[in-house]
């Protein structure tokens, strides 16, 4: 492999476990909104 190539091997493995951990994020908020909604029709 050329040092390039690595270079680029390792941009797209960060982008990748970036864009996973962004997604986690948003699951985590998502999921947490979804939770509260519930307990306020509840208790509401």
């Amino acid at each position: 492999m050329k040092k390039h190539e690595k270079i680029m091997m390792g941009m797209l493995i960060i982008l990748f476990l970036s864009t996973m951990n962004i997604n986690n994020k948003i699951t985590r908020f998502v999921n947490d909104t979804q939770h509260n909604l519930i307990r306020n029709e509840m208790i509401g």
